[in-house]
């Protein structure tokens, strides 16, 4: 299966994981093994379905691998298997710590698909940092930093960063960034830099700034 084709059906998580099995079950050649296997594996990257807590999938999964004919791919898939075990793993310890009740990067991740997030990629290399919260007239916003994990993107000198915008469970919006924030003061998200430079993003009003000026550089809202 090309990963192209891969990707868009992870995407769409428990909703066929029931198909999957059928596959599985009923697959008569070593190529559909190995396409569903690269399915699940996305799955896993992209965190849209818990594959390894799923036990009867993986008993599935080894019975039908094992069953392989073609040495040369049955060794591949099976490789493919030990990396959805591995990335799981690693997945199991990612959280995302909001100063009160964690927030499940499944859900966060899901939200912001739903609600048109287009940055960066939204899979297991990412990092979510709670700011925290600034309140602007009725509205309370929720902070947090969308960054890349260092353990995963060691090759890449510039980490992408954005500060993701969230109120009352829904994604508002985000900025690129080149600097990370010092911290809150009042309604003031503040940057190490000068203010001539532009060192905060004030929010004075139920909207959210068009535009930012931060470390000489201007940045438009996204969604």
């Amino acid at each position: 299966m090309d990963s192209g084709f891969a990707k868009p059906l992870a995407l769409e998580g428990e909703k066929i994981i029931d198909l999957l099995k059928s596959r599985l079950t009923d697959a008569q050649d070593d190529w559909t093994v190995d396409d569903d296997v690269l399915v699940l594996k996305d799955m896993v990257r992209l965190e849209t379905y818990d594959v390894v807590g799923d036990e009867e999938l993986m008993r599935l999964v080894d019975e039908r691998v094992k069953a392989m004919k073609d040495p040369g791919m049955k060794e591949m898939t099976q490789g493919t298997v030990d990396t959805i075990r591995e990335w799981s793993a690693r997945a199991r310890l990612l959280t995302v710590e909001n100063g009160r009740e964690p927030v499940k990067r499944k859900k966060m991740f899901s939200l912001l698909r739903s609600e048109g997030f287009r940055g960066a990629p939204l899979d297991m290399i990412v990092d979510f940092w709670p700011i925290g919260e600034i309140e602007a007239g009725s509205a309370r916003f929720e902070l947090f930093i969308y960054v890349d994990n260092p353990e995963y993107i060691g090759w890449k000198e510039t980490p992408t960063k954005e500060l993701l915008i969230f109120s009352q469970s829904h994604y508002l919006g985000s900025y690129y960034l080149d600097l990370l924030p010092t911290g809150i003061r009042g309604n003031r998200l503040e940057f190490p830099c000068s203010e001539a430079e532009g060192n905060s993003i004030v929010f004075d009003s139920e909207h959210l700034p068009w535009q930012i000026h931060i470390g000489g550089k201007v940045q438009q809202l996204s969604k």
